[in-house]
Order: structure tokens, then C-alpha cells, then sequence
């Protein structure tokens, strides 16, 4: 595609030409020349019913808000000078797909306008997303699914993968635990599958296809429907006929939530999009997978593993935040997600370490008044696990005896966003300051 210098509509001359002097003198500072994209209503999808953790990332608002997104034409030349964006940045790649109608009316604008007002927050989101989006884009590339599915998380999570909402939905993806099972996401005592950024993106775009097709093949259904059900979407399409009144989207009685879910997703795609125009910075992403899944056949601790690995332990969970204690599940999944530059070395440490060598066992002798709940306890483990490593067939356990326990490698306060130690911060932080970070219900936090 070829861009070429920024034409407007003559109406807006005076104002541009007033603008373009602002810039002009802020550029001329920079030795850089601030253009835009080029925003193609025309080739837009319309749904069928709408017939009517690195630091240095930054962004910065530069321009005022536009009342209206953008219809300009850009040089990629300058582009790639001004913000750093190379042509095989991820972002180039994500941007050239997204092609879902984004209509200027009063709930775009103020969702578009907050995001605006707010670059912290989206310093935040690009952060939390680097390790991640390679991985979902070519999931939703794979399925020929629209591409601002993958900005999803933004809306729903900040991409933060322990976020939880007042619902109980967890992950990236702001799964509920019926949901999720629903979708074959595992929940256990060592693993919660919708903190798993792979296992949780497979389920949550196995659901939006669900609801697409159930949903007359409308996106902006389907988007709605993930927020708040695919039910109360029929029951308000359903409502509308009755009134002979129209059924797309922006005409259906939804709850407030879901009224400004739709708009903030289509809000942050046209920020992306035009991302010059708003002066928003993005954090340059290459365009190759920042991150790879690694599977073995046995469990392991994971401060075991980021040893092998060489990095720290909370890096490594920050990466695998579905593991909800020290070590992957024994029955599975046996797999992490690695920094690519450090596979090689993780693979061939591995490789010199037997199943045995991976976890710490101790043997324990059983006191007279124990009972296997009070020693799981003791241990960070549940009876459960006790008695399956111990082939018991109940509870009852003799003293004088000795049991094998499962245990961390490390102190397990060293395991700092285990379930249990994430646990113990949220209660003993005081009252009335912020606790375990989450996610309130989508869209709260713009108008109420």
C-alpha cells in the first residue's frame, strides 16, 4: 500500500492550518514529521444486522482529541521515522487486519476520548501484552477470525493474567469457572486453565466463533454476547421485533456494562489504527514470537525450572500464570512458556535430569494426634495429593508411620504469585488500600 502526505477536507483549512503550525514548530524540534493512517470506511466489515514487565515503553499524547477519527492518508516513510515502528513490527501486522465498521457516535467517541485521556494506562496494557500477542494473533490469523478479537484482552483483563473481576472471572481472557470447563479449560488445586494465556485464547476464541455462528453471524452479537451471554443477546433482539424497532447492535436494550463494552473495543481498535493521528506511541513489538511453548513428560518445580532456564522465578510465573502452586500439576499440563532465548538452555538442562531430580520429596512420620488434613496444611499441599502419592485409600493414618509429602525446592514464600502467597498479601494488606490487582466488571470504570 502506498501513503501519500495527509489531503483534508477544505472545510477544515483554518483549522489545520492553525494546528499544522503547532506541530510544525514541535517537529522541526524533533526532526520528525507526524502523519497518519489511512482509515477506509469502504473496505469495512459491517455485521448483517447493521444495515442502517520492560520499562521503556511509552506513550504520549500529543494532538488534542479529535471529535471525529481521522480520514487522512499517510506517508509510511515518515511513520517509521517519527515512532520507530519498523514494516515487520507486530503492530504493522495487527493493524493491516483490523477491518470491523467503527461508526462515530456518542459511545465511540467518550470510550475513544477516555483511553485518549489516560496514556498511563495504556503504557500499562502494551506492557503487560509484549510477551503475549504474537502468540494470539497467530491464533486468530489461523481461524481467518476479524483481528480486533485480539485486543479482547485489553478490554477485559488490561492483559494482566492474574486479574479477577467481583464475578469470579480470572485470566486474560476474564473467563468464569462454568464457563471456562464448559470450553475445556482445567481448574484444580495446581492449575487454573484461565490464567493459561495459550490454553485460555484457544477457549476464548472457540467461544466468540460459538457465539458468531449462533448469533445470525454478526460480530458485534457475538462481542456483546461474550460480555453478557448469548441469551440476553436473543432476548433483546427478540424484544425489538416485538416493537417493530431495529436489531442491530447500537438499537438493543443490553445493560449499561455491555452498552459500553462493544464501543470500547471498537474505540481502542481506531486508536491502534491511527495511532500517528492520535499521537499515541506503540511499544514496537518484532514481528516473531517473543515466547514458545516447551513441553516435557514429567512435573517440575517451578524454581527447579527457572534455574535450568536462568531467570527468576517470578518471571518465569509471570509467564505461566496458570500454575497455581510451586510445581506443574502431575497429571499435567506438562509445559511452559519460555523467553525464546532461553529454550535452548532449559531444553538441554532438562535433558540432564531425571523426573526424580525435578521435585523435592520428604518423608514424614506421623505424630501421634496428626491427622492428614493438618499435615497437608503444614505442607502447602491438599490430603488429596497425600493420599494419591501414598496409594491411601482414605484419611485414616496411623502414627509411627511415614507418608511421602511433595514439596517445593524453595522456601514457598520465595513462590511469590502462587495462589497461597497471593492469598496471604490480600489479607494482610490494610484496609482500604489496594489489594490483589483486578479487573471491576468491563466498562465501570469509564462513566460510573
Amino acid at each position: 500500500m502506498k501513503f501519500t502526505p495527509t489531503i483534508l477536507k477544505t472545510s477544515l483549512d483554518m483549522f489545520i492550518t492553525t494546528s499544522w503550525l503547532l506541530l510544525l514548530s514541535v517537529s522541526l524540534s524533533s526532526c520528525a514529521t507526524q502523519q497518519s493512517h489511512t482509515t477506509n470506511a469502504s473496505s469495512a466489515i459491517q455485521s448483517p444486522q447493521t444495515k442502517a514487565d520492560p520499562d521503556h515503553i511509552q506513550v504520549e499524547i500529543i494532538n488534542p482529541i479529535p471529535a471525529t477519527p481521522p480520514q487522512v492518508t499517510v506517508d509510511k516513510t515518515a511513520a517509521i521515522k517519527d515512532f520507530g515502528i519498523a514494516p515487520n513490527d507486530l503492530w504493522e501486522r495487527l493493524i493491516g487486519q483490523l477491518h470491523l465498521y467503527i461508526p462515530e457516535n456518542k459511545r465511540v467517541r467518550r470510550s475513544r476520548e477516555w483511553y485518549l485521556k489516560r496514556p498511563k494506562h495504556l503504557k500499562a496494557v502494551t506492557r503487560r501484552a509484549v510477551p503475549f500477542m504474537y502468540l494470539i494473533i497467530e491464533e486468530v490469523e489461523k481461524r481467518k477470525l476479524p483481528m480486533e478479537l485480539a485486543l479482547l484482552p485489553m478490554i477485559e483483563s488490561s492483559f494482566d493474567p492474574f486479574a479477577y473481576s467481583h464475578g469470579s472471572a480470572s485470566g486474560v481472557w476474564q473467563f468464569t469457572a462454568p464457563t471456562a470447563k464448559s470450553f475445556g479449560l482445567k481448574i484444580n488445586w495446581w492449575y487454573d486453565g484461565r490464567r493459561d494465556v495459550t490454553a485460555a485464547t484457544t477457549a476464548a476464541l472457540d467461544m466468540l466463533k460459538y457465539l458468531y455462528d449462533r448469533l445470525d453471524q454478526n460480530w458485534l452479537y457475538a462481542i456483546a454476547a461474550y460480555n453478557t451471554g448469548e441469551g440476553r443477546i436473543r432476548r433483546a433482539i427478540r424484544k425489538n421485533k416485538a416493537l417493530n424497532k431495529p436489531t442491530d447492535f447500537w438499537s438493543l436494550d443490553l445493560p449499561s456494562e455491555t452498552k459500553k463494552y462493544v464501543p470500547q473495543l471498537l474505540a481502542l481498535t481506531d486508536i491502534i489504527k491511527n495511532y500517528e493521528a492520535y499521537g499515541v506511541k506503540l511499544h514496537p513489538i518484532n514481528n516473531e514470537p517473543q515466547v514458545r511453548l516447551v513441553t516435557f513428560d514429567s512435573q517440575i518445580d517451578l524454581a527447579f525450572a527457572a534455574n535450568l532456564a536462568d531467570m527468576s522465578l517470578t518471571d518465569l510465573h509471570r509467564l505461566n500464570p496458570g500454575f497455581n502452586r510451586w510445581a506443574t500439576p502431575p497429571e499435567g499440563p506438562h509445559n511452559l512458556l519460555l523467553p525464546v532465548s532461553k529454550v535452548n538452555q532449559f531444553k538441554e538442562g532438562l535433558d540432564k535430569t531425571t523426573p526424580d531430580q525435578r521435585l523435592k520429596w520428604i518423608r514424614y512420620q506421623i505424630k501421634p494426634g496428626d491427622s492428614l488434613s493438618a499435615i497437608a496444611q503444614q505442607h502447602q499441599t491438599t490430603a488429596e495429593v497425600i493420599r494419591t502419592i501414598n496409594k491411601l485409600d482414605s484419611n485414616r493414618i496411623r502414627a509411627g508411620k511415614n507418608l511421602l509429602i511433595l514439596h517445593s525446592v524453595a522456601d514457598p514464600a520465595v513462590y511469590k504469585l502462587s495462589v497461597t502467597e497471593r492469598e496471604k498479601k490480600r489479607k494482610a494488606t490494610k484496609r482500604g488500600q489496594a489489594q490483589i490487582k483486578y479487573v471491576v466488571q468491563t466498562g465501570d470504570s469509564f462513566w460510573s
